[in-house]
């Protein structure tokens, strides 16, 4: 078994060992035919990784926290894209913090970008990253399956939130006995019956055509004492004129108003 795992691992030592020498000469800045050797390097490995069989992927993982990232990934990507047929191309960048190789594959079922990084003197992997192309109609099932499941998150949450909102009408018992007491007066006056109702609505309405006639006598009575004492103080100001030899005076025995008005008095 552990001669097996050496045949396997041959590869990709290899192709590491030779990327690590590479990267051991590197200037900070690297040169183009420096960047070459990099994209050289990674084709190789690329080819060795995808490439493998899941087997062989399983001794990988145990190599090292990072190629047993790679091997998972690389397990999930095939599920989608099939075999490796051929890598067309490899470009790479230089980062402020990472070179980044970026290689475009040819697969069975779908085409994939996948996308190296590695330290800033090439000498280390840190991730590896594959972008399958999916079709259009893939991409759009995904879209309406993760708008399905955000529109469920979404009337879940609301529902709880409805959920607490209804258990508030427990933490203050004043007010449910308050609702209570007035959803009881309320349901009373509804059944009321229907001769009280309309004994009630007759007698505000007959107050209400009282109240107006109730106040114009009111005000009829004001202005007939008023005129009332008018005519008293013109009697007292003749008599006043007369002089004390006008005998007795007069006495006022009683006022009566006219079938007319008071100015014809």
């Amino acid at each position: 078994m552990k001669k097996r795992r050496k045949l396997f691992l041959i590869p990709l030592i290899l192709c590491l060992s030779m990327l690590f020498s590479a990267g051991s000469v590197f200037a900070a800045e690297m040169t183009e035919s420096e960047l070459e050797i990099v994209n050289l390097s990674i084709d190789s490995f690329l080819k060795n990784v995808l490439s493998m069989t899941d087997e062989q992927l399983e001794e990988m993982s145990s190599y090292d926290d990072v190629y047993a990232d790679v091997a998972e990934k690389v397990r999930e990507a095939r599920k989608d894209t099939g075999a490796l047929i051929d890598i067309k191309s490899v470009t790479s960048e230089i980062g402020e913090h990472a070179v980044t190789a970026t290689a475009q594959c040819d697969f069975e079922k779908l085409d994939a970008e996948v996308v190296v990084y590695l330290t800033t003197d090439a000498t280390e992997i840190t991730n590896m990253v594959i972008n399958v192309d999916y079709p259009l109609s893939t991409k759009m099932g995904q879209a309406v399956s993760n708008f399905a499941i955000g529109v469920i998150i979404v009337f879940v949450i609301l529902l709880f939130l409805a959920f607490i909102i209804s258990l508030f009408k427990y933490l203050n018992p004043d007010a449910r006995k308050k609702k209570a007491a007035q959803k009881k007066a309320a349901q009373s006056g509804q059944e009321r019956p229907a001769g009280v109702k309309t004994a009630e609505v007759n007698a505000q309405a007959q107050a209400a055509v009282q109240q107006p006639a109730a106040a114009a006598n009111a005000a009829e009575q004001k202005d007939d004492l008023e005129i009332v004492a008018v005519i008293a103080a013109a009697i007292a100001a003749a008599e006043a004129d007369l002089g004390p030899s006008s005998g007795d005076g007069y006495v006022v025995r009683s006022i009566r108003k006219l079938s007319g008005n008071w100015k014809r008095a």
